[in-house]
């Protein structure tokens, strides 16, 4: 593994560059399916792409921007390479770049790299996880009344997912609306209680997942399974607390 951690930093160190020569000057267009995108998420996914190929011919690729190349591979990379574009784009530092690794069909290495804030995330399977070289943790909450929560605004979701999530955002002491990629490390940093979403892809999730459990986290998707089922559905449900994620998981059934 320590071939491949290595890889991991050295991805998450180029994305760094790249976007950070991007900030505050981005042009957006649209993709087809409505969402955004910008050349510098091409760039970065096209060469951290070029650098798995390097490494490992024989390894997969799973990316947003350009799909992917031996997804069957004892060893798949799966990247978003700017998850939160639109903040990107208008200059606030929500956005990251986020690196997994999936080995024999499981994932065992996350990064969430924030490269404005000069933040990143690192777990590894087994072995907690760690900002900047600190090991870091969920904080305990008693219960939902008492939860800072964190969520996409009303605008990202259809409304009866959005109408799903009302009793949460009623029940939180603190709700905060959008976040992205961020709002999962701040709260495997202890910084959050629960994170609620949906429409997610496995881009979306797979780092943070890797980064939530390590830092002792419980996630699951809004029926309670785990979101590496096959038939996942993209909706997701992180708590620090067990008995927090429980009484979440009410409200969303």
């Amino acid at each position: 593994m320590r071939e491949q951690i290595a890889l991991a930093l050295r991805m998450a160190d180029t994305a760094r560059a790249i976007v950070r020569g991007a900030w505050l000057d981005v042009q957006c267009t649209t993709k087809s399916d409505g969402s955004p995108v910008t050349l510098y998420d091409q760039r970065c996914e096209q060469r951290l792409r070029e650098m798995v190929q390097a490494y490992s011919p024989q390894s997969g690729f799973i990316g947003e921007e350009f799909g992917g190349f031996n997804e069957d591979a004892d060893q798949v990379w799966v990247v978003d390479p700017i998850d939160g574009t639109r903040p990107f784009t208008a200059g606030l530092p929500t956005f990251t770049t986020l690196i997994a690794l999936r080995q024999a069909g499981e994932f065992v290495l996350g990064v969430i790299e924030q490269p404005i804030l000069g933040a990143r995330w690192l777990a590894v399977k087994g072995s907690g996880c760690l900002m900047n070289g600190v090991r870091v943790q969920v904080r305990d909450c008693p219960d939902l009344a008492s939860a800072a929560l964190q969520t996409s605004g009303p605008l990202a979701h259809a409304h009866a997912w959005f109408d799903a999530m009302e009793p949460l955002h009623r029940q939180a002491k603190i709700v905060i609306y959008e976040g992205d990629g961020l709002g999962f490390a701040i709260l495997a940093s202890g910084g959050l209680d629960v994170v609620v979403d949906a429409n997610l892809k496995l881009y979306d999730i797979a780092a943070p997942l890797v980064v939530l459990q390590e830092a002792g986290a419980t996630v699951t998707d809004w029926r309670g399974r785990p979101v590496t089922d096959p038939g996942y559905d993209g909706t997701l449900l992180a708590a620090g607390s067990a008995a927090v994620h429980a009484q979440a998981l009410e409200h969303l059934r």
